[in-house]
């Protein structure tokens, strides 16, 4: 969060307004990979926690316990594997060909800003990290939390500190590159080098001897179209705001936009870690039916999670009000639009706890209503966004957020919580 946060700073004050609405329209558009992944990670980490409940790590990826969950495990990482590489592909390709037709119909002096190499390497780049999504979803699930978010730690001190250098040095949008590039080649030297035996028994492994005992058809598909089609719904419900902005009113208000909104998602993203560090934990619970203790961890965690995201948005509406005026302020919205997106943000980390519940059960019961939600909002934001800007699109998300979003998570999630209890 901290990285973060300088990161925000030292953009506003290195890039010219363009540049950073570039910037930002790159995170959003890079996002549409969410539609090539399908949601299959935190299928993957959830179905590898069940999957471990009898199972234990061995030296260099090596794994102990009941033959058939061990068998499993590697099956349904073999499938996941095969998936992303098919995934990364597509993605590379389609990613590579829209993105260079959105961002040279822009209206912009495009002579000054050299945005098509940067873009064209960080779509490879983003390729390839997605080649090692699987494997640390799996590894992740099975308890391994504080080893990979060990591992993430590290990629972000890196990449953040080679992204101020070369902000500094005037590297201008290839700093876009830099998490995806560190990413790809730390997670493949880390699995190299402490799971050679798990990749190999991976790659290895037999599909038909196991044809038996685990279904992708009928274990895991039925949870992952779901679980897509709600992540997909959350892309236009989060990422769809700074493309917009960018088309019908260019790239300055886009980096407002993305600047604003990469604020709210640090912040709801780091409240959300208090619930994700506890994902295998919370997984084993479920397996094992023990509601009293699933109930009680995770609603000590949510309060948690909830109670800093609550501090965060009021230190920065306050910040925000005591250095009204300077000049760097001027590249984010107006106080009363960004306290309205954090207030909505807030809102939306609410619904998402409630969702992420009810998925530790491997059940995708928010599909419908994500996929109503995302139809209402895109709606507004196109319609909104374009007469009247970012206070229009902000505006819809706060509406929608509290007189949909909320009331039909709280009400869905009471009624399962009921039923499968």
């Amino acid at each position: 969060m901290l990285a973060g946060a300088l990161t925000l700073i030292l953009v506003a004050h290195f890039f010219t307004s363009e540049e950073q609405g570039y910037f930002y329209t790159f995170n959003s558009v890079i996002g549409l990979q969410i539609i090539f992944e399908m949601g299959l990670s935190f299928v993957i980490l959830q179905f590898s926690g069940h999957y471990f409940a009898s199972l234990s790590w061995l030296k260099l990826g090596a794994i102990k316990g009941d033959s058939s969950n061990v068998k499993k495990f590697l099956l349904l990482l073999n499938h996941a594997v095969f998936w992303y590489a098919l995934a990364a592909i597509i993605m590379a390709l389609l990613l590579l060909t829209a993105g260079l037709y959105f961002f040279s119909h822009q209206k912009s002096n495009l002579s000054e800003i050299s945005w098509q190499l940067p873009w064209i390497f960080l779509v490879i780049f983003t390729a390839f990290n997605l080649l090692c999504t699987p494997s640390l979803a799996a590894i992740e699930g099975s308890g391994q939390v504080v080893n990979v978010n060990r591992l993430r730690l590290a990629q972000g001190v890196v990449s953040s500190f080679l992204s101020w250098i070369l902000l500094v040095l005037g590297a201008r949008l290839w700093i876009a590159v830099i998490p995806v590039l560190v990413a790809s080649t730390t997670s493949s030297y880390w699995l190299l080098r402490f799971f050679p035996i798990l990749i190999k028994s991976v790659v290895k492994v037999d599909r038909a001897e196991g044809k038996d005992i685990f279904s992708w058809k009928h274990e895991v598909w039925p949870m992952q179209w779901r679980i897509a089609i709600s992540w997909i719904s959350g892309y236009f419900i989060f990422q769809l705001f700074t493309p917009v902005l960018f088309y019908y009113h260019g790239a300055v208000e886009a980096g407002k936009m993305g600047m604003s909104i990469a604020i709210a998602t640090i912040l709801t993203s780091v409240g959300f870690v208090w619930m994700q560090a506890n994902s295998p934990s919370l997984t084993k619970l479920v397996s094992n039916s023990n509601w009293k203790e699933f109930d009680r961890t995770f609603f000590q965690l949510f309060m948690q999670s909830s109670a800093f995201v609550f501090i965060s948005i009021v230190t920065i509406v306050t910040c925000l009000s005591l250095f009204k005026g300077v000049s760097i302020l001027e590249r984010v919205l107006p106080l009363l639009e960004m306290i309205m997106l954090l207030i909505a943000f807030s809102i939306s980390h609410i619904v998402g706890a409630l969702a992420y519940y009810l998925r530790l059960h491997k059940r995708e019961p928010f599909m419908v209503l994500s996929v109503i939600g995302a139809i209402i909002l895109t709606a507004s934001i196109l319609y909104f966004g374009r007469i009247y800007g970012a206070r229009g699109m902000v505006i819809s998300l706060l509406s929608i957020n509290v007189l949909y979003g909320l009331p039909t998570a709280l009400w869905l999630w009471n009624k399962l919580r009921r039923e499968w209890h």
